[in-house]
C-alpha cells in the first residue's frame, strides 16, 4: 500500500506525491538506529536487517521489523477520513550472544556473566529509547528485555507512529 501525504501535497513543482511504506519507513528507522548506537558508543551486531514482526531471535542482529498500519486515532465505529491518518506499527530487535550461559558441566552461569548481560540490556535499551526519543511522533511504546534464551538475549521495542511526520 502505498498513502499519500495528507493533506495533499503541493504538486505545481513536482509531478509525484510524497509517499510511504511500511519499507520506506523501516528503512530510515534503520538509520535511526544505527546512529543512536554510533551516538551512544555501543556497537551493533553486523547483521542487519528488515522484516515482518515478529522475527525468531536465532542470531545475533538488529531486526526493524513491520507490523502494518492502523488508523489513527483508532475507533470503534466509522471514521472520517479527512480527520484520520495511518500509523505504521514497527519495532525493533537488537539481538546479541549472551554472556550468561550454563558452563558445559552444567553449572549456573556466574553473577558476573549475568552482570554482562545485565549490561547489555540496559545498554541496548538505551538505544531503542533514544531512537523512540528522536521520532517526532509515537504511541503506545514498550521497550523489553526478557530473559535469555538458548544463548541469545534481546532488547525490543514496538510502536506506532503516523505515516507522515513520525520518522
Amino acid at each position: 500500500m502505498t498513502l499519500y501525504a495528507t493533506p495533499s501535497p503541493d504538486q505545481s513543482l513536482d509531478p509525484q506525491p510524497a509517499t510511504t511504506t511500511l519499507l520506506t519507513m523501516a528503512r530510515a528507522l534503520l538509520t535511526v538506529v544505527e546512529t543512536s548506537a554510533a551516538g551512544l558508543g555501543i556497537p551493533l551486531p553486523d547483521r542487519r536487517v528488515i522484516y515482518m514482526a515478529p522475527i525468531p531471535a536465532d542470531c545475533p542482529q538488529v531486526a526493524v521489523l513491520v507490523g502494518g498500519w492502523t488508523m489513527d486515532p483508532a475507533g470503534e465505529g466509522m471514521i472520517a477520513c479527512e480527520r484520520a491518518r495511518w500509523a505504521a506499527q514497527l519495532g525493533i530487535i537488537i539481538t546479541r550472544k549472551t554472556p550468561a550461559v550454563p558452563t558445559a558441566a552444567g553449572d549456573l552461569p556466574t553473577p558476573a556473566s549475568m552482570m554482562q548481560a545485565a549490561q547489555l540490556a540496559s545498554d541496548d535499551a538505551e538505544i531503542l529509547l533514544e531512537v523512540v526519543g528522536s521520532l517526532q511522533e509515537v504511541a503506545d511504546v514498550l521497550v523489553e528485555t526478557p530473559a535469555a534464551e538458548g544463548g541469545l538475549q534481546s532488547a525490543t521495542v514496538s510502536f506506532r507512529t503516523p505515516a507522515f511526520g513520525g520518522i
